[in-house]
């Protein structure tokens, strides 16, 4: 069981394989969305993450032209958990 929370967007791979990505579009406004979904692995494997922000263009900006106008501040937190609930990995600082 994974939990990833994203700004704004995520994929998810096993080995390689794709096993989630965000439901929410890219271009939503809300930030940090939350997803919760099943897989099954043996171990040991591999976790990807593939996080990306939204941009308007090349600048980097969000929201262009409205008193929200910034630089993106995109980012992602996950967990892993196995059958029992035993925590398996996690974003972290390092």
């Amino acid at each position: 069981m994974a939990d990833v929370w994203a700004d704004n967007w995520f994929e998810m791979r096993v080995d390689g394989v794709q096993v989630a990505e965000d439901s929410v579009p890219i271009t939503t406004e809300r930030g940090f969305n939350a997803e919760t979904f099943a897989f099954e692995a043996e171990r040991p494997f591999t976790i990807g993450l593939v996080a990306r922000d939204f941009i308007e263009d090349d600048t980097g900006l969000e929201y262009i032209g409205t008193r929200r106008q910034q630089l993106g501040d995109g980012g992602v937190i996950a967990q892993v958990r196995d059958a029992f609930g035993a925590t398996v990995a996690v974003t972290d600082a390092g």
